[in-house]
């Protein structure tokens, strides 16, 4: 740290810092984060401008309920937004409101009552897995991603984030998008 490198002095006022790293499009990074560390050294977080992977398709016509639809192709077109400006936290928010439409998808499938809140679904969905209906959509990796999504969600509200004294990390919420791509696709909603 205290060098003349443009990004020590630009990024605590604002001002965005990119690397390149190769030649294509993917390997283009903005510094999302700079601090010291124990020895004083400089520790960046380097976050893709465009995402090395793509994401997932939806395919939400097969949708029935017409509202539930809308209400996830709403919440995709935000998750997009979320990823491409590398709001974290909303990606997770929107990766979490998307599991919660899914398992509403799937439970409605099975014929089984939706419950209300995201981690009810889930233990919803827990019980058909474990009697393993052949008629129900999500799959032990679906559960365990949207199961994931919940987690993380319920980190950045603000009781959690004082009792543990720090929040969800910029990369560990960003890389909810390839595990909402895989959850979609894992449910028959999306392809690649």
């Amino acid at each position: 740290m205290g060098s003349s490198f443009a990004w020590e002095s630009g990024h605590p006022i604002g001002r965005e810092s990119y690397w390149l790293t190769g030649t294509g499009s993917t390997e283009l990074w903005r510094l999302a984060r700079l601090e010291p560390d124990a020895l004083n050294r400089q520790v960046l977080t380097l976050m893709p401008v465009r995402l090395p992977h793509g994401l997932a398709t939806p395919e939400f016509d097969v949708v029935k309920d017409p509202r539930l639809r809308a209400y996830l192709a709403e919440q995709f077109d935000g998750f997009l937004r979320a990823v491409a400006s590398g709001a974290h936290f909303d990606v997770l928010d929107r990766a979490a409101h998307l599991a919660e439409g899914i398992l509403d998808h799937c439970l409605t499938e099975a014929g089984v009552p939706v419950p209300r809140t995201l981690g009810e679904r889930l233990e919803a969905a827990k019980r058909l897995l474990d009697g393993r209906r052949q008629d129900f959509r999500l799959t032990d990796l679906a559960y365990h991603i949207a199961q994931r999504f919940r987690v993380l969600n319920s980190r950045v509200h603000a009781d959690q984030a004082v009792l543990r004294g720090r929040t969800v990390r910029p990369e560990v919420g960003m890389a909810a998008a390839s595990d909402l791509s895989e959850l979609l696709v894992e449910v028959g909603l999306a392809r690649y």
